[in-house]
């Protein structure tokens, strides 16, 4: 019958269609499986590229943990050596200290160059697992810059160094204690809007944006510190020359040791963390084989616990919740308006239904309200804070005017409000003027 009606111009088009729609290698049914199969590869190929990663730059956990049990084992076996020959632990943690300021202050001004020529970053909110693994991080970050602020402070008060060195030692006190003071500044912050407005306000991955000018900007500040810190540890060293000449490379090789394990073990604390992305491969995986995800879900699941979604896509979503949330106070406007004209058409020889009506509608509009402004508060202090932690781009300022169009539109809305309230409260007062002329 088909090729019978191939001849004719006019039906070709809706042949073609047919044997499209019943070929068996464009069915609904077979296009899943084979997006399905692409997704498996895919993320195959993810792990096997984050194993290979690992094994190509040779720095895999094992090894690293075997460098960090050699090192140990060196600074135990020079405990015997240092204990004899009276060494000061004050020069070994004054030691410690300032090579730590350095190498960390050298990998922040290493990073902001990585950073400005990579000229890019990904603009993406954390995946709730490196939420939590940021978290755990953050802790660690915190509880060793207190440890830092101690030794500092301890070897600046007992040791016996030279005034530049001690002048070094209780900057650094202060600079990591103004850090601190001003995460936890942070910190608290965002758990009191979050406890006060119910919302969680995410980690993106462009807390710091180091790229182009802020990138200079961190180079230049941050450079002039390290190389105080610098000179400070070459002062210390020399001035342990001079006073302690057959022990003070005793004391440096034991610092340096001990801030070799420390990086390590931190390294390899970090990297544990956020190594679970291959367990998300392999729980997708398993998933997809034995549930048969739909591809929507593979996608939606992917984007929230691998990469997470883009910036713009999440303040859409915020503009998209203020505006359900306007539609549902526009619904419940509507119905008092209706009901108002209802409670008009009262006989007025009834005051108290009229009364009752009002009030129990009155009471339905401002429960709404109540509703309403707690949702857009929420939505738009979420909105407020996340923006503040990054630079915008240009997909990122249209969400913010498309955000800003809805703000516009509350206030129409809470105008609204306003006429339905007054007309409301006219109605109850008229049925108590009915009610005491009766």
């Amino acid at each position: 019958m088909v090729t019978g009606e191939a001849n004719s111009r006019s039906d070709s088009s809706s042949v073609e269609r047919t044997e499209l729609s019943t070929h068996p290698s464009v069915s609904p049914d077979t296009s899943a499986e084979t997006e399905r199969k692409l997704w498996l590869d895919y993320l195959a190929k993810l792990n096997d590229r984050e194993l290979q990663k690992e094994r190509a730059s040779g720095a895999t956990n094992w090894v690293l943990l075997a460098i960090t049990i050699a090192t140990l084992y060196k600074l135990f076996q020079a405990l015997p050596r240092l204990v004899e020959a009276n060494t000061s632990w004050l020069n070994i943690g004054a030691l410690f200290a300032l090579e730590l300021d350095f190498l960390i202050l050298l990998g922040i001004v290493l990073g902001f160059l990585f950073a400005y020529c990579k000229g890019s970053q990904e603009r993406r909110i954390f995946p709730e697992l490196k939420v939590r693994a940021h978290q755990i991080l953050a802790v660690l970050i915190h509880t060793s810059q207190v440890g830092l602020i101690v030794l500092h402070l301890v070897t600046l008060r007992l040791g016996i160094q030279p005034t530049f060195v001690r002048w070094t030692l209780g900057l650094f006190a202060l600079f990591w204690l103004a850090n601190l003071v001003s995460s936890l500044r942070k910190y608290l912050k965002r758990l009191r809007i979050t406890r006060e407005h119910k919302i969680s306000i995410p980690i993106t991955t462009v807390d710091f944006p180091a790229t182009g000018a802020f990138a200079v900007i961190g180079v230049l500040l941050i450079t002039p510190i390290a190389i105080l810190g610098a000179v400070g540890l070459f002062l210390c060293i020399r001035s342990l020359m001079i006073l302690s000449p057959n022990t003070w490379l005793l004391s440096f090789n034991a610092a340096s040791q001990m801030v070799g394990v420390y990086l390590l073990l931190f390294f390899l604390f970090a990297r544990g963390l956020y190594s679970q992305s291959r367990t998300i491969y392999l729980e997708l995986e398993r998933d997809i084989v034995m549930e048969k995800l739909p591809i929507e879900i593979i996608r939606r699941r992917f984007i929230l616990e691998v990469i997470g979604p883009e910036i713009a896509d999440w303040l859409t979503s915020a503009t998209d919740d203020l505006e359900r949330n306007q539609k549902e106070f526009q619904g419940l406007l509507e119905l008092t308006e209706t009901a108002c004209g209802e409670i008009e058409n009262i006989d007025a020889g009834y005051p108290l239904e009229r009364e009752g009506r009002a009030n129990e509608v009155s009471a339905k509009l401002a429960g709404g309200l109540k509703t309403f402004r707690a949702k857009h508060l929420a939505v738009a202090t979420q909105l407020q804070e996340s923006v503040k932690i990054h630079k915008l781009v240009e997909f990122e300022h249209k969400a913010i005017r498309d955000q800003l169009e809805q703000l516009s539109k509350s206030k129409q809305l809470l105008a609204k409000h306003g006429e339905l309230a007054q007309r409301l409260s006219i109605l109850k007062e008229r049925g108590k003027n009915r009610e005491r002329s009766g």
